[in-house]
């Protein structure tokens, strides 16, 4: 992903993190006011000594949300300058106050699109180099602001989020290099146990990037081609999804068992029912020159007087007489036939059945006896075998 891209994503959810809220200017008489978005501990205040019946509701949340004004920082006295924006706005324009009441509301919105993107930005390298530069936490998110008075507004749910993952996140890093140290402990007694806690390891932590990568290409998909897209895609289910744990694994048994398949099992069937089309027609093909060569040999050892040679039986002393008389010198080979043939025959001619598993239903996968046919008597076994000498 570039970096300008990912800036565009994250553009938000950074600024909800350090400062720690939305923030947009608007120019009225000469005058800059500077307003920011309300997290939930500025609604829990606002509702402590305004209803929301209250007409005054609007304009009471207004007011809160005016945090500098001509260059001064109102966050210090966050009481005082509250009443004094309120009385101000009670005062002025109707249309101003209508204006700022939509862009607090555009606040609230693009707070709960953010809410799309944080569990991507967490899998990000610049959420934990961020962290790393607050001293993996022993440095407060407002510390980065530099705003006077930023500290009282105190943390939003996707700073606490944030910083609760970086710690969690360090955590399992110290637990990762214990049991590293623990691995070579185990390689000391057995070298065979130890690559397979090694394989094992290798294979949860490629999960776990599969996982993580899959999260921020979701948020991409969001951001490039809006909500709607993302609800199509989910819709079709034409994702691909890779099996990685042992019940997804089952899960997926039981579906090809059952002949379910999904989007990307049809594709891959499709496919490979071309190329057994294919491949059918050019047996068919080959088979059909193959006789008229025959046609064509046949009638001209009948047009030289070559006759046909019958077949007879042939004892195992004039077998053996015939072997010494004209011996084959030389190593034997044995030739399948072209490459694509052989690549045919190998992977695509065998037509997989389940065999005898199937499943109940309770959806457990269960194996069924085998179906043994019954065993011919010896004089049914004779008489099928028919043997015809000609002469």
């Amino acid at each position: 992903m570039s970096p300008n891209l990912t800036e565009d994503i994250y553009g938000d959810l950074t600024d909800l993190l350090v400062p720690g809220f939305l923030s947009t200017s608007i120019d009225v008489d000469g005058h800059r006011i500077v307003l920011r978005s309300l997290s939930q501990n500025d609604l829990y205040y606002l509702h402590k000594f305004v209803r929301d019946d209250n007409p005054e509701w609007k304009i009471h949340m207004v007011s809160h949300s005016v945090w500098m004004v001509d260059g001064i920082p109102l966050l210090e006295d966050g009481v005082m300058a509250h009443r004094v924006v309120f009385d101000h706005l009670m005062r002025g324009s109707r249309v101003l106050l209508r204006e700022m009441l939509g862009t607090v509301y555009g606040f609230f919105s693009r707070m709960r699109e953010c809410n799309h993107y944080l569990e991507a930005y967490l899998y990000e390298s610049e959420s934990r180099r961020m962290w790393h530069g607050l001293g993996d936490g022993h440095y407060p998110l407002w510390s980065k602001a530099g705003i006077p008075g930023v500290e009282k507004i105190g943390l939003n749910p996707f700073q606490s989020s944030w910083v609760s993952w970086n710690r969690m996140e360090d955590e399992h890093d110290a637990q990762d290099n214990l049991w590293s140290n623990t691995k070579v402990l185990v390689s000391l007694q057995s070298h065979k146990g130890y690559e397979q806690l090694n394989n094992k390891d290798k294979t949860r932590e490629q999960n776990e990037r599969d996982r993580r990568q899959a999260v921020k290409d979701k948020a991409r998909r969001r951001f490039l081609y809006g909500e709607t897209a993302e609800k199509e895609t989910d819709k079709d289910d034409k994702a691909i999804h890779k099996a990685r744990t042992a019940d997804e694994l089952e899960d997926e048994m039981r579906r090809w068992i059952k002949g379910d398949l999904d989007w990307h099992d049809q594709v891959v069937e499709a496919y490979k029912n071309r190329i057994r089309e294919d491949q059918a027609a050019r047996e068919t093909e080959k088979s059909r020159i193959m006789a008229e060569l025959q046609q064509r040999r046949e009638a001209q050892e009948t047009g030289l007087g070559v006759p046909t040679p019958r077949l007879k039986p042939v004892s195992p002393e004039e077998i053996e007489r015939i072997r010494r008389e004209r011996p084959l010198p030389g190593a034997r080979y044995i030739v399948e036939g072209d490459p694509v043939s052989r690549t045919f025959n190998r992977y695509l001619r065998p037509h997989v059945e389940p065999g005898n598993l199937s499943v109940d239903a309770t959806g457990r996968i269960i194996e069924m006896p085998p179906t043994v046919k019954e065993p011919q008597s010896l004089d049914e076994q004779v008489a099928n075998r028919r043997v015809i000498i000609e002469g």
